[in-house]
């Protein structure tokens, strides 16, 4: 299958190159990807004895990533993502996310997200300030397309969803819903790849994937898996959010933690809650970046009498 490699501070790394685009936002970005890379909260969830707390480095001039480590993966499964922002108009976005599988826990992130922290603990061990690396980390926070996190525990199925709203964390846990295949006698080939089809319901779209039954791993991208082989590709049939497959790692031995960071601007809340605060941050999350450059601090501003309404797309309509 097609494989992307470049080269990351002399590793070469497999990913598919995505292209830049509001620009405008990500030069907002830039201004504050140091006061950003700052603001790593001394703060630990509690968590299971199994899990362990990284990041911990108090003589450093330039701290580490904070994170509580859940595991670390087994296999690394690539996919490119391509979404529409805007559903009225035929317009993608591409980002490049990843799905690290443990033993015990999953991750599904922005790949370049997982590089942007990689660079940051880097930083971090070589004593190198921020300035240090400015440029890297801002190229890498350009490509951050996809800013969202879902952490599943393999064994209980409980998730925790994380967005990124405008330099804020907003995150819900439940237990992951029940996907309903229903297997297709229809038969493809994907990328020299012998594939089966099968369809489901989930969160208000239909959707319908093409797996590898020789290929005998049971994930997916997203929230997706369960299927006798792994998903290759996969998308609603509105073709509003596409997922294909572009690489795989059975033996992943560089950024392969599943990870959560530690954040001291993360809201938690019961799933509607947080879901109807996202929806509002997304839809106005140009004008949020300029008023609290910083993160928000509190609730989020009423925005019911605001015509500056950017498009937003949701996966789950439901």
């Amino acid at each position: 299958m097609e494989r992307i490699v470049c080269n990351f501070r002399n590793r070469s790394i497999e990913m598919y190159n995505v292209n830049c685009k509001r620009w405008l936002h990500n030069a907002i970005a830039m201004v504050f990807f140091i006061g950003f890379i700052f603001s790593m909260s001394c703060a630990l969830p509690a968590c299971s004895q199994e899990i362990r707390m990284e990041g911990d480095a108090h003589n450093s001039t330039f701290p580490p990533i904070k994170r509580v480590v859940y595991d670390t993966a087994m296999v690394a499964v690539y996919y490119e993502m391509k979404y529409k922002q805007d559903s009225t108009i035929d317009n993608y976005t591409t980002a490049q996310t990843v799905l690290l599988w443990g033993e015990k826990y999953r991750l599904f992130a922005d790949y370049y997200s997982i590089l942007k922290d990689s660079l940051i603990d880097d930083a971090a061990a070589k004593n190198k300030s921020a300035f240090a690396v400015f440029g890297e980390g801002q190229a890498l926070t350009n490509h951050i397309k996809y800013k969202q996190r879902v952490l599943t525990n393999n064994s209980t199925g409980l998730c925790k969803v994380r967005y990124e709203v405008a330099m804020n964390q907003y995150e819900y846990e439940e237990t992951q819903p029940a996907i309903k295949w229903t297997l297709q006698h229809q038969d493809s080939t994907l990328n020299g790849i012998a594939c089966s089809k099968a369809s489901c319901r989930y969160r208000g779209r239909n959707y319908e994937a093409w797996y590898a039954k020789d290929v005998a791993l049971p994930l997916g991208p997203y929230r997706f898996g369960g299927l006798p082989g792994l998903i290759m590709q996969l998308y609603d049939t509105h073709r509003q959010f596409v997922f294909t497959l572009n690489a795989l790692d059975t033996n992943p031995k560089v950024n392969n933690l599943v990870y959560l960071a530690v954040e001291d601007n993360l809201e938690s809340g019961p799933r509607n809650k947080i879901m109807d605060t996202v929806d509002k941050g997304l839809r106005h999350e140009f004008n949020l970046l300029l008023a609290y450059p910083a993160g928000l601090k509190g609730s989020m501003p009423d925005f019911t009498n605001s015509s500056d309404e950017s498009p937003y797309n949701p996966i789950e309509l439901e």
